[in-house]
């Protein structure tokens, strides 16, 4: 990468490298990735923090609209499982670490930029369910909104383990999904929204 590259396209790589590498990676270490200099980098970005920051907001950026998502799907049971796949089965992949890594080593980002990210994803769960209802998916007996904040609370859990390689190492993706937010989410279901749920499911997540 040639001096005089584009912020976009430094934030772009760097997060790719932060995800792969981890937070924990030096300066130098980014500059060998990059292929420019650290003194190119911080005429850009103060300090790692600084670009940390940027390639948050970048990868933020990268997960579909939820209303685009709440629009295009068939039911809410189908606008349910798209969420799940490109909003919650991304914290079971690759980026699990690195979440990992930004809870824990530095809060204020988090709490910043991904954690308004999760209560904008707990309010169009809330909706979903709740016009679940309407339709005979979603049980009446249940606190939706209890139901949405244990779902997260468990998805980011996992990602905030001691020995997340050790754990994520012995488990697949799709393992510790269908053992955790799958059982959950039929719990909250009603006869017609289970069946509906898996198939539905299928579709989005093997």
């Amino acid at each position: 990468m040639r001096k005089g590259v584009a912020k976009e396209v430094v934030v772009q790589k760097a997060s790719k490298f932060f995800v792969e590498n981890g937070l924990k990676s030096t300066m130098d270490e980014m500059s060998h990735f990059l292929k420019i200099s650290k003194r190119t980098i911080y005429e850009q970005f103060e300090d790692k923090t600084d670009l940390l920051r940027e390639c948050i907001i970048y990868m933020i950026g990268t997960f579909p609209p939820l209303p685009v998502l709440q629009r295009n799907g068939t039911n809410e049971i189908d606008n349910i499982c798209q969420m799940l796949k490109s909003r919650i089965m991304p914290l079971f992949g690759k980026r699990r670490q690195f979440v990992s890594d930004v809870y824990r080593n530095y809060p204020d980002l988090f709490m910043e930029y991904m954690d308004p990210f999760i209560v904008k994803l707990g309010k169009a769960f809330d909706d979903c369910l709740k016009k679940g209802v309407r339709d005979g998916f979603v049980r009446t007996d249940i606190d939706i909104e209890l139901c949405v904040r244990c779902m997260l609370r468990i998805a980011y859990t996992v990602n905030t383990l001691g020995d997340i390689s050790t754990f994520h190492g012995k488990y697949t993706q799709e393992k510790i999904f269908r053992n955790t937010i799958y059982i959950l989410f039929r719990g909250m279901f009603t006869e017609k929204g289970v069946q509906e749920f898996d198939e539905t499911i299928k579709k989005y997540i093997e």
